[in-house]
């Protein structure tokens, strides 16, 4: 039997956002009692909630999502358990797996910060890939990597470097994952994250999610 998780938050006013993105408005627009049926007007930025960066986003000829492949967007993915990595996720945390991380594969990063969804403390604190351990996914040609904190960079860092050097890399981006906690951290697994397709996608929502034989 497969058994499936999902990773993704759920988009809603008074959501947790990068700071500075307006916050996303989900107006009735249909009603059964007037209209006969329920329709929503959505209106959100296009890194909102649990999302995708696309090369574009930071990178003068990166590529947008909708011109990227379908292929890129899952596949055979492991967990590292990152907790107690005390601000740096170093190359030392990647090697300690207990599954060999491969090309193609994507990496999700355990590092709690989603038990601190709708509080403060999720904007602040939570673990950053070190130089020497982009190089390595580079160099495994991982297909892309997640975590469950609000960004591969710090905030108060404007320049962006981690983007810069995992997307430069080919690596896609998915931030503020959630349910990490629920997956296997001793067998791979699939790993799918779905964006919206949009013209010009800099980014966009994702459903996540993932799912394993038991």
């Amino acid at each position: 039997m497969l058994h499936f998780i999902d990773l993704t938050h759920t988009i809603r006013p008074g959501m947790p956002l990068f700071p500075g993105t307006p916050e996303p408005a989900l107006t009735e627009a249909g009603s059964l009692e007037a209209q006969g049926y329920r329709e929503t007007d959505l209106h959100f930025f296009s890194h909102v909630g649990t999302h995708m960066d696309a090369p574009a986003h930071v990178l003068p000829s990166g590529l947008f999502l909708d011109q990227l492949d379908i292929q890129r967007f899952g596949g055979r993915a492991i967990l590292v358990d990152c907790r107690e990595a005390s601000g740096w996720i170093s190359l030392s945390w990647l090697k300690s797996a207990p599954v060999e991380l491969q090309a193609g594969d994507y990496l999700l990063l355990y590092t709690g910060w989603s038990h601190c969804w709708d509080t403060p403390a999720y904007y602040d604190g939570f673990p950053l890939l070190t130089p020497e351990a982009i190089d390595f996914l580079a160099y495994k040609q991982v297909r892309g990597i997640g975590l469950d904190a609000l960004s591969v960079d710090g905030l108060a860092d404007e320049s962006l470097p981690n983007h810069k050097r995992l997307l430069g890399a080919g690596i896609l981006i998915i931030e503020n994952l959630t349910n990490l906690d629920n997956l296997p951290a001793h067998i791979p697994f699939i790993f799918a994250a779905l964006p919206l397709k949009y013209g010009n996608a800099d980014g966009a929502p994702v459903r996540a999610v993932a799912f394993w034989e038991e």
